[in-house]
């Protein structure tokens, strides 16, 4: 349940908030061109945004599982999408180094990481609450 603004999603409306979520995120901030802002955008923000899939209301115990999937599939979508970004701004020899591919593939790990983080606590949250 979103506590905060009490906004009830059905499946349709939570794919589609995470699919604008990676299209926003997979076009605007593909990699780590604008510093600090790109890591804090990638690493923090949009794994904390995908979390919040699960204080909407309507996502029960019983969905976590098919929404974690859905949000999975999105960091994966996004990842993709900044390759192929990455791939028209730098050039194929930028995908060729080994560098570019290490960070891409660290920041989906970290990604990962954070979604996992922010899902215990939102879990927590709603034993606490409700």
């Amino acid at each position: 349940m979103n506590y905060v603004t009490g906004f009830y999603a059905d499946n349709k409306t939570i794919i589609l908030y995470v699919f604008i979520l990676v299209l926003l995120r997979g076009l605007l901030v593909p990699d780590f061109r604008y510093g600090l802002v790109s890591a804090i955008i990638i690493q923090i923000i949009f794994p904390l945004a995908l979390s919040a899939v699960f204080l909407m209301k309507g996502v029960g115990n019983q969905e976590y599982m098919a929404k974690i999937v859905i949000c999975i599939s999105g960091m994966v979508l996004s990842e993709i999408i900044s390759l192929i970004v990455y791939n028209f701004m730098a050039g194929p020899e930028g995908l060729k180094d080994q560098v570019s591919i290490a960070l891409f593939i660290g920041s989906f790990v970290g990604q990962i990481a954070v979604f996992f983080l922010a899902l215990g606590l939102v879990i927590i949250v709603r034993k606490l609450i409700g």
